[in-house]
């Protein structure tokens, strides 16, 4: 194809000197542009040869008539230069019809030649009009076939596509509806375990307290009185008493190959009796209620309804200082049970106790191991803690302000413990070097 549009398109870079060179080797149609262009050509040259000779001759005529007129209007014109300028005058008009004719056969031949390739365009019009024509119309039919073929497959497409369609929708309503009841069923599980707990840590906390009131009233029963008829040493001997019985007597003594019980939790069990005492009726009326709660929560679960039923409770927060009892030699903080409670029963004040036993079991794992404040077993033991403690307050129905107060304290106390045990540590490592 390159090699076609070379040789079509050299004649027409070549001068018009080298046309006539040009035919040899040339198409038909491109003989016929060479040889419009040489008789073009020859048209010009004749053209501009008569334009010139006009031109001269009628410059030279235009000289003498000049100078004879201008003699005849002195009046020096003899008889023989008259003639001349008669001559002249009639040479000129002569030359210049004679040039009329010429460039008339010029016009003549190049609007001939115009015509004729007038005639020639309009032929080649016609010839592409006609491939033009005959190419529509073939790609029309092919078009038209080709349609009809895209349109039976298109057909075909969306018969299948729409079965495939209804299937996928079959499938996916199948799947929805699954989906559905396997969430319905989670909830109902979830909704059914979530009430089993709630209803198992009341039942649970109910039987503390119901051994801790009857605790307090067998002590009482003994001094045959209530905690305000009793004197200072009988309220002494009562605490000592309940204490002794929620300790055990073993440990309390020492004996039957128990262990011990410290002085500490002695002291602490004995402050804990001496407050239960003071507050065996709004301890009673918390057994009471949560009765009602218990029941309650028995009648919805005989008629299915398994709903909200979480541990009733006060929904507003303490504030910290209640929360917690800070001593006057800013010594660490602790949990103030009465405020917990007052406002939280007695479920608060087990949860609690056992958030505090797990921060004192994971700072005696940790103390005097050398462990850095920043070190990895440390943060190990902060994530767990912290887990422990958040599973714990799940169980809690209290505002989110005092699990966030409880768990910044459990930390507090962590870290000062640990720092503490750390301390502790280089202490004993230094004795130990200067001993060796």
């Amino acid at each position: 194809m390159a090699k076609v549009v070379q040789k079509r398109r050299e004649p027409l870079e070549l001068g018009l000197s080298g046309l006539a060179g040009a035919m040899e080797g040339a198409t038909e149609s491109e003989q016929i542009n060479i040889n419009r262009r040489l008789q073009e050509r020859d048209l010009a040259r004749q053209e501009a040869a008569l334009s010139e000779q006009v031109r001269s001759n009628d410059m030279q005529s235009s000289i003498a008539v000049r100078q004879l007129e201008i003699l005849q209007s002195e009046g020096k014109l003899n008889r023989d230069q008259e003639a001349r300028l008669q001559e002249l005058m009639e040479s000129g008009r002569t030359s210049r019809h004679e040039s009329g004719l010429a460039q008339s056969e010029v016009e003549s031949a190049r609007r001939a030649k115009t015509q004729e390739r007038g005639q020639d365009i309009q032929e080649r019009t016609a010839k592409m009009q006609d491939a033009t024509s005959r190419y529509g119309i073939g790609t029309r039919a092919r078009t038209a076939e080709r349609g009809q073929t895209l349109g039976y497959q298109a057909d075909i497409y969306r018969t299948d596509t729409g079965r495939q369609t209804a299937l996928d929708q079959i499938e996916a309503n199948v799947s929805v509806a699954e989906m559905q009841d396997r969430t319905t069923r989670y909830r109902s599980n979830l909704q059914d375990t979530q009430f089993n707990t709630n209803l198992s840590f009341q039942r649970e906390a109910l039987m503390d307290n119901r051994r801790r009131v009857d605790d307090i009233n067998y002590v009482l029963d003994s001094f045959e009185g209530d905690w305000t008829s009793l004197s200072q040493v009988q309220r002494s001997q009562a605490a000592e008493q309940l204490a002794v019985r929620r300790v055990g007597p073993q440990r309390w003594a020492g004996s039957g190959g128990a262990q011990p019980a410290s002085d500490q939790e002695k002291m602490e069990a004995t402050e804990q009796a001496a407050r239960d005492l003071a507050n065996r009726d709004r301890i009673q009326e918390t057994v009471f209620q949560q009765e009602i709660n218990v029941a309650q929560a028995l009648a919805a679960s005989r008629d299915g309804d398994t709903r909200g039923m979480n541990i009733s409770m006060n929904r507003q927060p303490i504030s910290p200082d209640s929360l917690f009892s800070i001593p006057d030699d800013g010594g660490p903080s602790t949990l103030n049970y009465d405020s917990i409670e007052e406002r939280y029963g007695v479920g608060g004040v087990s949860i609690v106790t056992g958030i505090e036993d797990m921060l004192e079991q994971q700072i005696s794992e940790l103390a005097g191991t050398g462990v850095g404040p920043v070190g990895h077993n440390r943060d190990v033991q902060m994530a767990t803690l912290n887990n422990n403690v958040s599973s714990v307050l799940l169980q809690w129905d209290i505002p989110e302000q005092n699990k966030e107060d409880l768990m910044a304290w459990v930390e507090s106390n962590f870290v000062v413990a640990m720092e503490a045990a750390d301390m502790a540590a280089q202490e004993a490592a230094l004795e130990a070097a200067a001993g060796e």
